[in-house]
């Protein structure tokens, strides 16, 4: 809250990360990029280039950069929504740092030269195989999956494996005691075996 003239004033909370100021102290500001800059001689525009792409590398991540180079890929007509939708859901670190650093120098005014649009579409490309590559693993797990699953003749044979396991267990108790209440017929009823599971072993 502020007093201007006796009066107070509501004021909103400064919103920029108090670190990124913090360390700003230590690597400058972030770099603007003057009207003219399309007119420099190359090695004043790398000199430039190099102070932006330290200031990104160590003040954002790709996740946090990545998001504009998304936005800029919707304001550019030959991107399809398709192209954008991939690259959306292509991994964060998909995108080089690098590829990041020029769209978000090209926000401070930077412009964009051939060699820049041509790495950008490269890097997009590949953010795009990437999250194509990703259907087909998929897809083909699910194929795996169901593949192994068990058919109705495995399950019948496992059913049969038990049944067998415990008629031999009456059978080792009869020859272990002499004597047995055991009755086939009515153990046969009760647990619904079918002729077919009488002729598989």
């Amino acid at each position: 809250m502020a007093t201007v003239a006796g009066i107070k004033i509501k004021t909103k909370p400064v919103t920029v990360r108090s670190t990124l100021r913090m360390d700003e102290k230590f690597t400058g500001g972030e770099p603007v990029w003057p009207s003219d800059a399309d007119a420099w001689p190359d090695d004043k525009f790398d000199s430039l280039l190099r102070k932006s792409f330290n200031y990104y590398n160590y003040h954002y991540t790709q996740r946090e950069c990545r998001k504009h180079v998304i936005d800029w890929m919707k304001s550019n007509a030959r991107f399809t929504k398709d192209m954008i939708r991939n690259v959306e859901r292509s991994g964060d670190r998909s995108i080089t740092m690098t590829a990041c650093s020029l769209i978000m120098a090209a926000r401070q005014g930077m412009p964009l030269q051939p060699r820049h649009i041509e790495f950008l579409n490269s890097q997009i490309e590949h953010a795009i195989t990437l999250a194509l590559d990703d259907v087909p693993e998929k897809l083909s797990a699910d194929k795996i999956v169901e593949s192994v699953k068990p058919t109705i003749q495995d399950r019948l044979s496992e059913k049969t494996s038990e049944l067998i396991g415990e008629l031999e267990g009456y059978y080792d108790n009869l020859m272990t005691t002499g004597k047995t209440a055991f009755k086939p017929y009515d153990f046969l009823v009760s647990n619904n075996v079918v002729q077919g599971q009488l002729g598989q072993r």
